[in-house]
This record gives structure tokens, C-alpha cells and sequence, in this order.
């Protein structure tokens, strides 16, 4: 009992793993923090999580948030203290070119946010992402403590002062260890181009630096039109790749022309420039006809409903859009429709033993579910009064494309 206990607790963490991996992002340290006086052990990311999809003026945008381990210095509070020079610390993080001071200095943004562990901090990415692949800094920024003032309220009304503490704070670290002054601070004409300077060489040398590889949210295409559906990928930087050639029928008139099926489901993450296979509604009024092997009535299935003396049944098995090609005794009976059901009329066949063959026509791939690009899979139902050699009358099995499968069936 306890094996089983502890195989099961295993078991729960394995999926919570599992989860929390499919919602991680991808990202990559290219450049550590460094030890710096006032911040003491240098920052260090611990973890990437996007917040939400902005979309506007036909492109989507992507914000992030990151978990930061605070510096040995920081204590809790965004404060620091080293040899009786105070500084508040205030977080900051955005692409490697982005002006800091613009944002600091204008924007009514909050950037940073407390986390439930006082020695980490949430640090938002300053501006929206495209995806694709972008290279981030992530810094810390001191400031004197005047009042309760955020660094944009010292910016804004106190840039005089905070010139002075940054050229203390030089002088200071100076005194201490030259090699330590390598903070160089840029003693300009105007104090925002001193404070612009400041937080560049901050975040260049002490903060930290990673790649992230911004992914677009899949949008839902169901029911769009082409030209819709063509411009939503379009703005989340993916190639829209229509198919109007194999249609998905339908008796409801008011889907014509409109997108049926799309490959990658809605609110999945992919990588930029993906190729988004989708497929169309088409219009078709009719009773399904039994034996003719077209899909009548327009819901995808061949001759379903119908009452054969004896049949064999082909579908696909584990994801959308396989085709199946059936052969009895070498004739070719023909296709499912791509992802469905058929049923095949094979009353004609005399008593005895036949041999059934599964060709694998075509897979769905990656992007209609399929574990793998070239792989069919399928099932092989049949009718009353056929049994397999071996017995039963079901199996399965996964094909490589182009692939066919043998079995032998006894009609009683």
C-alpha cells in the first residue's frame, strides 16, 4: 500500500510538472548580472510568464512580466544600504536599444510589483513584443530617498537632486574600489541625459541579459472569412495558408465560403512566421445515397446510416485529417474523407477467406493534432457476418505515408 502511495504522489507531480512546463516560455541567459557595492550579489531571473495579447493598428503585441531574485543588498523593500549611503531600487527592464528615461520619465505605467517572496520582485518589460526573437536587459535603477517618491516622481520634480546623489554615489564608489566606479555616469549639461546615461551603463553592466522568443497566441478562425482569417495571423506575425481544395461540406448555407477547420487550436503558442494551414465551409444539399461513395448530405462521412448486408468501416484513429485508402483482394475501394468516417459496401463478397488492405494515404500532420507529420493512423471496423482470420472484428495501427497494412478476413 504505501508503494502505491507514494507512486500515486509521484505520479500528480510528474502532470503538475508536466503543466507547468507547457506554460513556460522560451528564454535564455546570454549575459549574468555582476556584483555591484550598492546592490551586493547581482540580480538573478528566475522565471518568464506573458501577461496578455494586445492588438492594435493590425498588429498584436505580446507583455511579459519576470520573476527576479532581488540583490543580497535589497532588503525586502527596494531599499538598499551600503556604508551609510541609502538608495531606493527600482527595477526595469526592456529590449536592448529601448530609451529608458522616455518611459520612466512620461509614462503612468507601473513596472514593478511586490511578490508574495520578499526577496523577488515582479519586473514588467517595458513595451509590447512582436513575435519573434528579442534580446532583453533587466536592471536596477537607485535613486535618493526623497519623501515617498516612485524613481518617475524623482525624475520628474527632483532631476537637479538626483544628478547630485549620482554623482555622490560615483564619488563614493570611487573612494571605496576604482575598479568599482566603472558605473560611469555621463556628467552631461542636462540632467535627463545624465539620468538617460545612468541607467543605460546600469542595466549594461549590472543587470542581467536574455533572449526571448516572443510566441503569437493562435486566434480562433472558426466561422471567419477568408480575407478575416487571412488578416488575424497576418497581424500576430504568422504565414496564413488557405485550402480550398478539399472542403468541409455543410448543409447550412450560412456557413459557405467561411472557415471550417484550422490547423494549431485557438490559444496555443507558436513560433513567429508558422505556416497556418485552415480549410473552408462549401454548401452541399442532399440525402446521403448509399453506395455511390460521395458524401451526399455534406457531414463529412460516406454512406453512414446506410443498412449493408456486410461492411467494412474505415476512420481515421487518433487526429483530424488522415486519409485512408481501403483495397479488398486488390481492388481499390477508394478514400475516406480526409478525417472521417466510411463506410464501404463490400455485401458483393463471396464466402471464404479475403485479403483486406489499409493504404496510408495522407497524413494531417502536426497541425490537425498528429504526433508526427508523416504518420497515419487509423481503424479497421467490420460489419456483421466478417471476422478477422485471427479473430475480432476491430484493429488499428499507425502507417508512415505510403505505407499499406494486410489482413486477412474470413465472410461467413
Amino acid at each position: 500500500m504505501k508503494k502505491i502511495f507514494i507512486c500515486k504522489i509521484l505520479a500528480v507531480l510528474l502532470v503538475l510538472c508536466i503543466a507547468g512546463a507547457a506554460h513556460a516560455v522560451p528564454w535564455k541567459t546570454v549575459k549574468p548580472g555582476k556584483y555591484f557595492p550598492l546592490f551586493g550579489k547581482p540580480i538573478q531571473l528566475e522565471s518568464v510568464h506573458t501577461t496578455r495579447e494586445i492588438c492594435k493598428d493590425g498588429k498584436c503585441y505580446y507583455s511579459y512580466k519576470l520573476i527576479i531574485k532581488r540583490p543580497s543588498r535589497d532588503d525586502g523593500w527596494g531599499r538598499a544600504d551600503f556604508r551609510g549611503f541609502k538608495a531606493r531600487l527600482h527595477y526595469w527592464s526592456a529590449t536592448i536599444g529601448y530609451n529608458p528615461y522616455i518611459t520612466l520619465a512620461k509614462e503612468k505605467r507601473v513596472f514593478q510589483n511586490t511578490h508574495q517572496d520578499p526577496h523577488k520582485i515582479v519586473v514588467h518589460i517595458m513595451q509590447g513584443l512582436r513575435p519573434g526573437k528579442h534580446r532583453i536587459s533587466v536592471g536596477i535603477i537607485p535613486y535618493p530617498m526623497i519623501g515617498n517618491y516612485s524613481l518617475k516622481k524623482v525624475i520628474q520634480l527632483y532631476r537637479g537632486p538626483y544628478v547630485t546623489f549620482l554623482k555622490d554615489l560615483k564619488t563614493l564608489l570611487s573612494a571605496i574600489n576604482p575598479a568599482a566606479a566603472a558605473l560611469d555616469i555621463v556628467i552631461s549639461h542636462t540632467a535627463d541625459a545624465t539620468i538617460n546615461a545612468t541607467i543605460r551603463s546600469l542595466a549594461t553592466r549590472y543587470g542581467q541579459v536574455f533572449d526571448l522568443e516572443v510566441l503569437a497566441k493562435m486566434p480562433d478562425l472558426h466561422k471567419k472569412t477568408a480575407q478575416k482569417a487571412a488578416l488575424m495571423l497576418a497581424m500576430r506575425n504568422l504565414v496564413p495558408q488557405p485550402d480550398k481544395s478539399h472542403p468541409i461540406y455543410t448543409t447550412d448555407k450560412r456557413l459557405n465560403g467561411l472557415v471550417a477547420k484550422q490547423g494549431f487550436k485557438p490559444g496555443e503558442r507558436v513560433k513567429a512566421k508558422t505556416k497556418v494551414p485552415y480549410k473552408f465551409y462549401k454548401y452541399r444539399l442532399g440525402k446521403e445515397i448509399c453506395g455511390d461513395g460521395i458524401d451526399n448530405n455534406g457531414n463529412n462521412q460516406i454512406d453512414e446510416g446506410c443498412h449493408f448486408k456486410r461492411e467494412i468501416i474505415i476512420d481515421d484513429n487518433e487526429c483530424d485529417d488522415d486519409t485512408i485508402k481501403l483495397f479488398v483482394d486488390g481492388k481499390n475501394w477508394g478514400m475516406n474523407p480526409a478525417g472521417h468516417i466510411r463506410h464501404y459496401n463490400v455485401s458483393g463478397l463471396t464466402r471464404g477467406q479475403h485479403k483486406v488492405t489499409v493504404l496510408a494515404v495522407k497524413s494531417g500532420g502536426k497541425a490537425f493534432g498528429c504526433q508526427d507529420n508523416k504518420i497515419v493512423t487509423y481503424s479497421i471496423k467490420l460489419g456483421k457476418g466478417i471476422t478477422f482470420s485471427g479473430g475480432g472484428q476491430y484493429h488499428s495501427g499507425r502507417l508512415n505515408e505510403g505505407s499499406k497494412k494486410h489482413y486477412n478476413v474470413i465472410v461467413k
